[in-house]
């Protein structure tokens, strides 16, 4: 799993600047946002091995976190709306770059996920990364899935 999280980052480095996230890199917009909501490593390792899953959904904090990130990332725009078109090219971008091209697939859990809603943005935004990230899990070879479940 941390193999693929790697991957993953380094994917995501690799075309963020596609995005004019304004932050070089994951790192550096992951520290920015731990700044303002604090979040321990292991929230966001257990998030990761959990499918997007927070291991406490009511730690505003966490979901504060995410969507800071996701703001960075450029998938929530300025007046706190879901980005689609961004989402799924940083997906398909990511996916392609582990050799995975599932385009169509992304585009439909996408759209779906992004009909996700919670009471405030931070809530809306979780539950739509946790929707994308869990149903993206499925297209992870066997060794990747979590286990723990």
């Amino acid at each position: 799993m941390a193999s693929a999280l790697c991957l993953m980052a380094a994917a995501h480095r690799r075309h963020s600047h596609r995005y004019g996230i304004g932050i070089k890199n994951l790192n550096e917009t992951m520290d920015f946002c731990n700044k303002t909501y604090p979040v321990s490593v292991d929230t966001l390792l257990e998030r990761a091995l959990n499918n997007g899953t927070l291991p406490d959904e009511t730690n505003e904090n966490a979901r504060c976190f995410i969507e800071c990130v996701e703001r960075a990332k450029g998938t929530v725009n300025t007046d706190g709306t879901w980005n689609t078109t961004r989402a799924k090219q940083i997906e398909i971008d990511m996916n392609l770059a582990l050799g995975r091209n599932i385009s169509q697939d992304i585009s439909n859990i996408v759209d779906e996920c992004s009909t996700n809603s919670g009471s405030g943005s931070c809530m809306t935004v979780y539950l739509i990364k946790k929707c994308i990230d869990s149903r993206m899990s499925a297209f992870r070879e066997p060794s990747q899935h979590n286990t723990h479940e």
